[in-house]
């Protein structure tokens, strides 16, 4: 009985670390992925949230890339913008995402720069910017 149970459980292990090898969460966007992300979008039949299944994405980033892109004015405007975070993919993405946090090593300490910086931001941009904060927030409890 335990054997089986080793056994069953290093399967759901195995299984677990190939799907989340297969993620891109926090990665670099290539050429290709650009391109195949609008086109999947330009096709009119898949939301934000299959294009994210397929490109291995959350997608919030989907709706940001699109907006790079000029597919869209904001990221509000994507297909499937409103409530996909109600969606199980979403939930999957958070759990992955966190799942990876905590078998990250941990990183060296920046040293810290006294210089101070003024930035400066358009309003709207402000307030996309503190939305996607409030949202990571939500998602990191």
């Amino acid at each position: 009985m335990k054997i089986e149970l080793f056994f069953i459980f290093i399967r759901f292990y195995n299984n677990i670390i190939i799907k989340m090898e297969e993620v891109k969460f926090g990665k670099k966007w290539d050429e290709r992925d650009d391109k195949e992300l609008v086109r999947l979008y330009s096709d009119n039949t898949k939301d934000i949230v299959d294009i994210a299944k397929e490109l291995g994405r959350i997608p919030i980033s989907i709706a940001c890339r699109l907006v790079r892109h000029g597919e869209i004015p904001s990221k509000f405007d994507a297909r499937g913008y409103n409530g996909y975070e109600n969606t199980e993919y979403y939930k999957e993405c958070v759990e992955k995402k966190n799942m990876l946090k905590t078998e990250e090593k941990p990183k060296k300490e920046k040293e810290k720069n006294n210089e101070n910086y003024l930035i400066t931001i358009n309003r709207n941009d402000y307030f996309d910017l503190k939305y996607d904060v409030d949202i990571m927030k939500k998602d990191i409890k």
